[in-house]
């Protein structure tokens, strides 16, 4: 084998350290750019470490993007609504219908004390 690659066969294993080998001239140096790959990997390798990722987390990440891919609009608020629809009644010049300027947002205020309540008598009774 060492005559058909052009070698020789060694006697002894130190005497592979004798071998002469041929000097080598680089004309650029890898140094700056694996110090570069090594300082961007860092952040990665620190997140990566940090990060935990359960099951779970992995199923709401697929739902968002098979959302996203599926394009589906958001629901909207019903304010967010007929804010829209004053603001194409105005651009078309219309005055806005009295009925909706009229309408106060008395049912917000009430659903938030309710809230308020409930999540109070959940205090009391988990406390008490």
């Amino acid at each position: 084998i060492a005559r058909a690659g052009g070698g020789t066969v060694l006697s002894d294993a130190g005497s592979a350290y004798k071998v002469a080998l041929p000097k080598v001239e680089v004309k650029e140096s890898l140094a700056f750019l694996l110090l570069a790959v090594a300082a961007l990997l860092l952040p990665l390798d620190v997140a990566a470490r940090r990060l935990v990722v359960s099951r779970g987390d992995r199923k709401a990440w697929s739902e968002v993007l098979r959302r996203r891919e599926a394009k589906v609009p958001a629901a909207v608020e019903p304010t967010l609504e007929r804010l829209k629809g004053r603001l194409a009644q105005q651009r078309a010049g219309r005055p806005p219908p009295a009925s909706e300027e009229a309408a106060p947002p008395a049912a917000q205020p009430a659903a938030e004390d309710d809230l308020a309540a409930r999540l109070l008598a959940r205090r009391k009774k988990r406390d008490g």
